[in-house]
């Protein structure tokens, strides 16, 4: 589960990184376009990563 997750937030950076990077070019955002996009791009699977591995690789499993 834990590399399931962390392949997922690599995909979730790449992704992130590659839209956000093309749409700050086409804004204007100049050669500073991908500084920003990869920042933004690292920065938004720290939240998804924390909730997949709180509600999925670290869950509480009770057996009944």
């Amino acid at each position: 589960r834990f590399v399931v997750v962390n392949g997922l937030a690599v995909l979730q950076t790449l992704a992130v990184t590659l839209v956000g990077s093309w749409i700050l070019r086409k804004g204007g955002a100049g050669d500073a376009s991908e500084t920003i996009a990869h920042v933004i791009g690292v920065l938004v699977p720290v939240f998804s990563s924390y909730l997949m591995h709180r509600q999925w690789t670290f869950a509480q499993h009770h057996k009944h």
